[in-house]
Protein backbone atom coordinates (compact mmCIF):
# COMPACT_ATOMS: atom_id res chain seq x y z
CA UNK A 1 0.00 0.00 0.00
CA UNK A 2 2.55 2.54 -1.06
CA UNK A 3 1.06 5.99 -0.87
CA UNK A 4 -1.83 5.08 1.45
CA UNK A 5 -3.07 8.14 3.32
CA UNK A 6 -6.58 8.53 4.66
CA UNK A 7 -6.13 11.91 6.34
CA UNK A 8 -4.29 15.13 5.72
CA UNK A 9 -4.01 18.43 7.59
CA UNK A 10 -7.42 19.62 6.35
CA UNK A 11 -9.24 16.28 6.50
CA UNK A 12 -8.72 14.41 9.77
CA UNK A 13 -11.99 12.56 10.27
CA UNK A 14 -13.66 9.57 8.67
CA UNK A 15 -17.05 11.26 9.09
CA UNK A 16 -17.18 12.33 5.41
CA UNK A 17 -16.97 8.64 4.48
CA UNK A 18 -19.87 7.77 6.78
CA UNK A 19 -21.93 10.66 5.45
CA UNK A 20 -21.08 9.70 1.88
CA UNK A 21 -22.34 6.15 2.30
CA UNK A 22 -25.53 7.36 3.94
CA UNK A 23 -26.05 9.93 1.18
CA UNK A 24 -25.56 7.14 -1.35
CA UNK A 25 -28.18 5.03 0.46
CA UNK A 26 -30.61 7.93 0.57
CA UNK A 27 -30.01 8.66 -3.11
CA UNK A 28 -30.26 5.13 -4.47
CA UNK A 29 -30.59 2.15 -2.16
CA UNK A 30 -30.00 -0.26 -5.06
CA UNK A 31 -26.60 1.28 -5.89
CA UNK A 32 -25.47 1.97 -2.32
CA UNK A 33 -23.77 -1.44 -1.94
CA UNK A 34 -21.71 -0.75 -5.08
CA UNK A 35 -20.70 2.57 -3.55
CA UNK A 36 -19.77 0.83 -0.29
CA UNK A 37 -17.47 -1.52 -2.21
CA UNK A 38 -15.95 1.23 -4.35
CA UNK A 39 -15.21 3.59 -1.44
CA UNK A 40 -12.75 1.38 0.50
CA UNK A 41 -11.30 0.11 -2.80
CA UNK A 42 -10.46 3.69 -3.75
CA UNK A 43 -9.08 4.28 -0.25
CA UNK A 44 -6.94 1.18 0.20
CA UNK A 45 -6.14 -0.12 -3.28
CA UNK A 46 -5.94 3.12 -5.23
CA UNK A 47 -4.65 5.15 -2.25
CA UNK A 48 -7.01 8.04 -2.96
CA UNK A 49 -7.82 10.56 -0.25
CA UNK A 50 -11.47 9.56 -0.02
CA UNK A 51 -12.11 12.03 2.78
CA UNK A 52 -12.03 14.72 0.05
CA UNK A 53 -15.41 15.51 -1.51
CA UNK A 54 -13.97 15.66 -5.04
CA UNK A 55 -12.76 12.05 -4.71
CA UNK A 56 -16.10 10.99 -3.20
CA UNK A 57 -17.85 12.59 -6.18
CA UNK A 58 -15.72 10.55 -8.60
CA UNK A 59 -16.93 7.40 -6.83
CA UNK A 60 -20.51 8.68 -7.03
CA UNK A 61 -20.05 9.01 -10.80
CA UNK A 62 -18.37 5.57 -11.11
CA UNK A 63 -21.26 3.90 -9.31
CA UNK A 64 -23.92 5.74 -11.35
CA UNK A 65 -25.56 7.37 -8.33
CA UNK A 66 -27.45 10.53 -9.26
CA UNK A 67 -25.04 13.39 -8.53
CA UNK A 68 -27.70 15.98 -7.67
CA UNK A 69 -29.51 13.65 -5.29
CA UNK A 70 -26.24 12.64 -3.63
CA UNK A 71 -25.05 16.23 -3.15
CA UNK A 72 -28.44 17.27 -1.79
CA UNK A 73 -28.47 14.42 0.78
CA UNK A 74 -24.80 14.92 1.66
CA UNK A 75 -25.04 18.67 2.20
CA UNK A 76 -28.58 19.45 3.41
CA UNK A 77 -28.40 17.57 6.70
CA UNK A 78 -30.27 14.43 5.62
CA UNK A 79 -27.20 12.19 5.85
CA UNK A 80 -26.11 13.87 9.11
CA UNK A 81 -29.54 13.20 10.64
CA UNK A 82 -29.41 9.51 9.69
CA UNK A 83 -25.83 9.22 10.99
CA UNK A 84 -26.86 10.73 14.33
CA UNK A 85 -29.81 8.32 14.55
CA UNK A 86 -27.60 5.33 13.75
CA UNK A 87 -25.00 6.40 16.32
CA UNK A 88 -27.73 6.86 18.95
CA UNK A 89 -29.07 3.38 18.14
CA UNK A 90 -25.57 1.90 18.50
CA UNK A 91 -25.18 3.59 21.90
CA UNK A 92 -28.62 2.30 22.92
CA UNK A 93 -27.53 -1.24 22.01
CA UNK A 94 -24.29 -0.79 23.96
CA UNK A 95 -22.09 -1.25 20.91
CA UNK A 96 -18.55 -0.18 21.70
CA UNK A 97 -16.46 -2.06 19.16
CA UNK A 98 -16.50 -3.35 15.61
CA UNK A 99 -17.36 -5.69 14.11
CA UNK A 100 -20.58 -6.56 15.87
CA UNK A 101 -23.71 -8.33 14.81
CA UNK A 102 -27.37 -7.62 15.53
CA UNK A 103 -29.49 -10.75 15.29
CA UNK A 104 -33.24 -10.19 15.41
CA UNK A 105 -36.15 -12.60 15.37
CA UNK A 106 -39.68 -11.36 16.00
CA UNK A 107 -39.51 -9.34 19.25
CA UNK A 108 -36.12 -10.66 20.40
CA UNK A 109 -32.68 -9.29 19.61
CA UNK A 110 -29.09 -10.12 20.46
CA UNK A 111 -26.00 -8.00 19.89
CA UNK A 112 -22.78 -9.98 19.52
CA UNK A 113 -19.52 -8.07 19.77
CA UNK A 114 -16.37 -9.80 18.69
CA UNK A 115 -13.88 -7.81 20.72
CA UNK A 116 -14.08 -5.38 23.59
CA UNK A 117 -12.15 -2.18 22.99
CA UNK A 118 -10.11 -2.54 26.22
CA UNK A 119 -9.06 -6.06 25.16
CA UNK A 120 -8.05 -4.73 21.75
CA UNK A 121 -5.88 -2.06 23.38
CA UNK A 122 -4.22 -4.64 25.62
CA UNK A 123 -3.55 -6.91 22.64
CA UNK A 124 -5.31 -9.95 24.17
Amino acid sequence: MDGFCLFDSDHHSSKPLCLAYIAARLSNLDLADNFLVALPHATVVKCHLTTHLDIIMKIVKETAINKESFVRNYQNGNAEKVLNEEQAFARYLGICSLPNYLIQYQDKALVMQSLEYADFCRGD
